[in-house]
C-alpha cells in the first residue's frame, strides 16, 4: 500500500507516518508512506508515487482551500481520500463547501486520536 500525508507542520507529518508505519506493521500491510508539506511536490510526484491512500490537510498555511483542492485532484484519480484538520467545527462552518456532504466523523481531527486514524484506515481497507 502506497500512501501520501500532506501538512504544512512537519511534526504532525512525522508523527502521523509513525502512527501508520506501526498499523500497517501490526496488520502485516507492506506499505510505504510518503510525506509532503507542499501540494506542488505532491502533485508532481504523484504518477510515480500512484498512491492508494492520501490524508490531507484541510487548510494549508499558504493557501486556505488547498486540501479540497488537492482532495478533487485525487478523488479525479480515484485515490481515498482522508481529511484532517486542527479545527473543523470553525473552518467548516465558515464556508459553504460541499465537504457538508463528506461524513463529519471521518475527518481526523487534531489533535488525533490513534483510535480514530487506525478505524479510519479499517473502513478503507476493508471495503471490497
Amino acid at each position: 500500500m502506497r500512501i501520501v500525508i500532506i501538512d504544512d507542520n512537519h511534526t504532525e507529518l512525522v508523527t502521523i507516518k509513525k502512527v501508520l508505519q506501526k498499523y500497517c506493521q501490526r496488520n502485516n500491510i507492506p506499505c510505504t508512506i510518503y510525506i509532503f508539506q507542499d501540494i506542488q511536490t505532491l502533485i508532481d510526484n504523484l504518477t510515480s508515487i500512484n498512491p492508494e491512500i492520501a490524508i490531507i490537510d484541510i487548510v494549508l498555511h499558504y493557501e486556505r482551500d488547498a486540501g479540497f483542492k488537492l482532495r478533487n485532484l485525487l478523488n479525479k484519480n480515484n485515490i481515498t481520500t482522508l481529511l484532517m484538520s486542527g479545527y473543523p467545527d470553525v473552518y467548516l462552518k465558515d464556508k459553504n463547501i460541499d465537504l457538508y456532504k463528506y461524513d463529519y466523523e471521518k475527518i481526523i481531527k487534531k489533535p488525533f486520536m490513534i483510535e480514530q486514524i487506525y478505524s479510519l484506515l479499517n473502513e478503507i481497507i476493508d471495503k471490497p
